[in-house]
């Protein structure tokens, strides 16, 4: 394993937070390079970031009015258009999504956060007439949309720019403070967002990174400060959420699904099969919409999988940071081991290889 020279460290980003000089390695999942040093928060450094979020919420977010915030999100959103290709590298380094995927990916997340800004100037109530009932003829029932306080949001490695965007702007422009923890593999994407919003002018209290391993984050995960729980990942860590948070916090899950294709009889394969492909490949495979289950015509099956076969002959496979390179690594070294597993199982069961000479022997 190599050491890149000068390696950058990243300190805690949790305002008032005592520094706790415990540094976690961050390694490139195609070359296990080290690529920077980040420094991991404490349980004191959650509970400041538990203080700085019900601090800022009360005192700065709900008072904050929605043209300000939308500055905010547009000022980060013109930011992330001019650190571009400094972000798709940093996406492409830590979690191993090849650069043409990764470009594609903060392109994403310039519009993610232009949207929460206009969307921040639309959270408007709603206003209807009383005269549809005898008796209330001159009045008027109307709703207003309020904060729902400070968020506690979870983020995935597959895509480490733009869906820390999507929980960061959406709970901003609704005037919420915000508790974010990135991915332990990806966290350099998440905290160079975040150094954009507080550039633009976001209280450093009303965002903190808390750089922290999964298990770690259930030292406040049940605090009842925290009014909404936002998580993506997987299923089985999902669900057990629901018995940690505390009463009346609000829990949105995001988790993977299991994508299928049904190639009919009438199927155009020269459109079927490139679009298959991609979305089987795509970053490895390691996003919640690819393709796992193709279910095929009988009639169309042995041409249909001679051409997938071919197809994936000719994705170009190694060196992320190469502008051909069509599939990456995988996160981590236990997930190779995983989908090897598998595929061995596969072919115990009976399943027969069309591509992929290491799995016919």
């Amino acid at each position: 394993m190599k050491m890149k020279d000068n390696m950058k460290q990243y300190k805690l980003f949790v305002q008032n937070a005592k520094p706790t000089n415990i540094f976690k390695d961050i390694q490139s999942p195609y070359s296990s390079e080290f690529i920077a040093k980040v420094e991991q928060a404490d349980a004191g450094a959650l509970e400041q970031s538990l203080k700085n979020a019900n601090y800022s919420f009360h005192a700065v977010m709900k008072k904050m009015p929605a043209y300000r915030r939308a500055e905010i999100l547009y000022a980060v959103s013109q930011m992330i258009k001019e650190n571009h290709e400094a972000l798709a590298l940093a996406i492409v380094q830590e979690g191993g999504k090849p650069l043409k995927d990764a470009r594609i990916e903060v392109t994403r997340a310039i519009n993610t956060v232009k949207m929460c800004g206009d969307t921040a100037l639309e959270l408007n109530g709603d206003q209807i007439t009383m005269d549809r009932a005898s008796g209330t003829e001159y009045h008027i029932a109307f709703t207003l949309r309020e904060p729902i306080g400070p968020v506690l949001a979870i983020s995935a490695f597959n895509h480490p720019v733009n869906l820390v965007c999507h929980q960061i702007a959406s709970a901003v422009a609704a005037g919420n403070s915000v508790i974010i923890k990135p991915s332990s593999q990806t966290p350099i994407s998440c905290l160079k967002i975040a150094e954009f919003f507080y550039s633009a002018g976001l209280d450093p209290s009303a965002l903190s990174v808390v750089t922290v391993s999964g298990k770690d984050i259930d030292l406040i995960i049940g605090d009842e400060r925290i009014t909404f729980v936002n998580f993506i990942g997987g299923e089985d860590v999902g669900w057990e959420l629901k018995q940690k948070i505390a009463p009346g916090t609000k829990l949105a899950l995001e988790h993977g699904g299991t994508g299928t294709a049904i190639i009919h009889e009438t199927a155009d394969l020269k459109t079927a099969i490139p679009s298959i492909i991609r979305a089987g490949f795509y970053h490895a495979g390691q996003v919640c919409v690819s393709t796992q289950i193709v279910y095929i015509h009988e009639s169309m099956y042995e041409k249909a999988v001679s051409l997938l076969a071919e197809a994936a002959k000719k994705l170009i496979t190694g060196d992320p940071a190469r502008v051909d390179t069509d599939v990456g690594p995988l996160i981590h070294q236990k997930e190779v081991a995983r989908i090897d597993l598998l595929v061995k199982g596969a072919l115990h069961e009976g399943a027969a290889p069309v591509r992929g000479d290491s799995f016919a022997k």
